[in-house]
């Protein structure tokens, strides 16, 4: 019996994905703000608008298979064409928005997209390909149902191609299927126990698989996702104290410019010999009361931030030690700040949990852990011959028995 449920509960896609979202109803999932203009939309707004968003792309001929690249800032828009182009069928292709246009217009013959999405603050007029603004996707869909298309979705299905270098290539293209995808969300959700009342502050690009993973695990969850128009030290700033932002998902070179910033601060008010004196004395504190001996530094980060995720490199020495050689697990500790991952029970994405059986029946059950690492890089067939399929060496298949990837 307990088989046959995970059976069920593991061949799922972003169509139910998508659904889950509005269980959550006027929760608030995104919200950006450009100049004067603020922009919210609730869990249940950006359901209806997924759909809409997959109406609109059949209306103007996209079909299952048919590639949609997006070159554009991350924002709402950018999430409701990922989540419409998943739910038709249709893989996105996402480009940075930083790319220059000779690497969009390499990527567009390498994938030959079906049509093309770009923010009109990016110049693309030579890439010479049919073009939306993202921006105008609004008043695109407004005419569109908001119920889910009808069409049925495989989890083996190709969901996004990515574009990654590495460390010493040019970027390929990886093809991520939909149980890759979610395979990830659910790892997430498995260490981290993400609320509703999290307030996540976006500053990665969604172009990267880190940064689009933790965004669906949260949205998932009926947490929100805050925007900044620029990423800076004072939009980030400002966005901390006016979202009461909690969660940040990082890179190791922003902790070094938020670090720094907290030690010109310091040294500017006359305090260096006291945070230093301060900063050995956290070290032999608890949690609870390094925060309450950095109030000071936490008031400026909005003074709800209680979790920072870095990855994508190796964060540097110099600004953390580690400590506790008899806990299971090291705790990094970061001068005024500090977070450590409970290892508390294994938790199922809401996505993953039929209507016949609770949560707890999910927790408890023993669960497939996907593999991190993509045990295959082989090409297949992504529809109609193309640049995609017919002998180009940039575009391959991330494949793994367990549903992974990296």
């Amino acid at each position: 019996m307990v088989e046959k449920l995970d059976e069920a509960v593991s061949a799922r896609t972003f169509r139910d994905y998508v659904d889950n979202l509005g269980r959550y109803g006027d929760n608030l999932a995104l919200t950006s703000r450009t100049f004067l203009k603020v922009q919210r939309l609730t869990h249940r707004q950006l359901r209806d608008a997924t759909f809409q968003v997959a109406h609109h792309l059949r209306s103007i001929g996209v079909e299952r298979g048919d590639r949609v690249m997006v070159v554009a800032p991350n924002g709402p828009e950018w999430v409701e064409l990922l989540l419409g182009t998943l739910v038709v069928g249709a893989i996105l292709v996402p480009v940075d928005a930083a790319s220059s246009v000779d690497r969009v217009r390499r990527f567009v013959q390498e994938t030959s997209p079906r049509v093309l999405f770009a923010s009109r603050t990016l110049r693309l007029d030579d890439v010479e390909f049919e073009t939306y603004y993202l921006d105008d996707l609004e008043q695109m869909v407004a005419n569109q149902p908001t119920r889910a298309p009808d069409l049925a979705l495989d989890p083996s299905m190709p969901a996004v191609i990515v574009f990654t270098s590495g460390t010493t290539a040019d970027p390929k293209g990886v093809v991520l299927s939909h149980e890759n995808i979610l395979s990830n969300v659910d790892g997430i959700l498995e260490r981290i126990d993400v609320g509703e009342d999290w307030r996540f502050l976006s500053v990665l690009p969604l172009s990267h698989m880190y940064e689009m993973s933790a965004s669906l695990a949260s949205l998932s969850c009926g947490a929100s996702i805050f925007y900044v128009p620029r990423v800076t030290p004072r939009a980030i700033t400002e966005a901390l104290n006016d979202y009461g932002i909690n969660t940040i998902l990082a890179i190791p070179q922003l902790l070094t410019i938020m670090l720094e910033r907290i030690d010109q601060a310091v040294e500017e008010q006359g305090k260096t010999k006291l945070f230093s004196v301060m900063s050995r004395l956290a070290d032999l504190l608890p949690f609870a009361l390094r925060r309450f001996l950095f109030f000071q530094v936490h008031a400026q980060l909005g003074g709800h931030l209680r979790l920072v995720v870095t990855g994508g490199a190796p964060i540097p020495l110099e600004f953390v030690w580690f400590r506790g050689t008899d806990s299971p697990r090291p705790r990094l500790s970061s001068r005024a700040t500090a977070s450590m991952i409970d290892d508390s029970t294994p938790r199922a994405a809401p996505w993953r949990t039929s209507n016949y059986e609770s949560a707890q029946t999910v927790r408890s059950r023993p669960r497939r852990r996907a593999s991190s690492v993509v045990t295959g890089r082989t090409r297949r067939p992504l529809g109609p011959p193309s640049p995609t399929t017919a002998g180009s060496a940039l575009v391959t298949w991330a494949s793994s028995t367990t549903g992974g990837c990296t």
